[in-house]
């Protein structure tokens, strides 16, 4: 036994140095993304060390623990605050939801009561019998940006649906990469101001190609954010923690913040249960918008859970 578990000691070392050197690129980066499993296994092989009296094992697994820790806090974002001449203006509500090519994923979104209410919708991985957009009509949303035949089962597309049409809309290639991203721009009669919003879904990192793929449609985000007036919402699949390099480059880049439902203690992929899945679903915010709540639905007929963000518009005092 005290072999097996020096030996998974020596594993699990090497997999937190991998994953610390995350900013070089790939494979890395793919380690860097289960800073919270890190956390977890650093906290139970301490505590198995502890109980064996092998006090510096027990110290080296805590200091991955701390490590893994220090990696997810930095993540942690707090309500982004506006300026002292706004004052709060109308609510909208925005869900991101991955439906995994499932028809039963999509009717669990159209039935969820708290979802019926949702102003935007930022959908992925469209079930097949929705790749028609006379079909796609859902929550209420009547209007849509995107392509939804490039956005079914298995495809790096995204759409948005919106209770408004859009003012303008835009599918923005990044070069070879299958994914784009669709920018919608709204101005809604009675909320006396503009907003745009951008959708994406990269691949995730599992080889170089899509690493390198993801690498680049979020380095475009960057670029097509730097044009963008007035407050942004971002959301999608991002197939990246927040905690992972590309993430918080984008994030340190650009200004965006994330809406933080619950931390890391919500993982919205394969399960919501701490320790087993990974937040990959995201919603982002930059200028005079704000969080008011936000909720991680149940996993239903999809490996993603849907994420809602309820928001508020500042507007000029």
């Amino acid at each position: 036994m005290q072999v097996f578990l020096n030996g998974a000691l020596t594993v699990f070392v090497c997999c937190v140095g991998i994953a610390a050197a995350g900013s070089l690129g790939w494979p890395m980066d793919l380690f860097s993304h289960f800073q919270v499993q890190a956390l977890l296994a650093g906290v139970g092989f301490a505590a198995v060390f502890a109980v064996l009296r092998a006090p510096r094992r027990a110290a080296l697994s805590a200091l991955c623990a701390c490590y893994a820790f220090w990696q997810i806090s930095g993540s942690v974002t707090w309500h982004a605050k506006a300026g002292e001449h706004f004052s709060a203006g109308p609510t909208i509500s925005v869900v991101a939801a991955n439906l995994f090519g499932s028809a039963q994923a999509l009717n669990a979104l159209e039935q969820r009561a708290n979802m019926q209410s949702a102003d935007l919708a930022i959908l992925t991985e469209l079930p097949a019998h929705a790749s028609n957009a006379n079909r796609l009509a859902l929550l209420h949303l009547p209007y849509l940006a995107g392509r939804p035949n490039l956005a079914g089962p298995g495809q790096p597309s995204t759409v948005i649906l919106s209770a408004w049409p859009p003012k303008e809309q835009t599918l923005v290639k990044v070069g070879r990469n299958p994914a784009e991203i669709v920018r919608a721009r709204y101005c809604p009669d009675g909320l006396r101001t503009c907003f745009s919003v951008f959708a994406l879904h990269p691949l995730p990192p599992l080889s170089p190609r899509f690493y390198d793929q993801q690498e680049a449609i979020l380095a475009r985000l960057s670029v097509e954010l730097d044009a963008a007036d007035g407050p942004v919402i971002v959301a999608g699949d991002f197939n990246a923690t927040p905690w992972s390099p590309l993430f918080k480059r984008l994030l340190r880049s650009t200004g965006l913040e994330r809406v933080d439902c619950g931390g890391f203690l919500r993982p919205t992929w394969l399960s919501t249960t701490p320790g087993l899945g990974l937040p990959l679903d995201h919603i982002l915010l930059r200028g005079d918008i704000v969080e008011t709540g936000c909720a991680v639905g149940p996993l239903s007929g999809s490996d993603h859970a849907p994420v809602r963000a309820d928001l508020n518009l500042m507007v000029d005092d």
